[in-house]
């Protein structure tokens, strides 16, 4: 009999705005990657992010603290 494979979950994590204009404002003065290894994040990540319409990005959220949209259809 083949062994098991445990597949583990992984907590997915969410910013707030503040943390994402931060991170987009970094990369802008200096580079993707330089502000992906200064924030330890992936930079497909930082390049979604500044794809978005960081403008329409409000304080204005959906029930959550701090964030706005949910799964795979964001809102903006």
């Amino acid at each position: 009999m083949p062994p098991k494979v445990v597949k583990h979950k992984v907590k997915r994590t969410s910013y707030i705005i503040e943390f994402k204009r931060e991170v987009i404002n970094y990369a802008y003065k200096h580079d993707y990657s330089v502000a992906a290894n200064h924030f330890n994040l992936n930079i497909s990540m930082i390049r979604c992010w500044v794809q978005m319409n960081v403008s329409c990005w409000t304080t204005e959220t959906n029930g959550k603290k701090n964030k706005i949209g949910s799964g795979l259809y964001p809102e903006g």
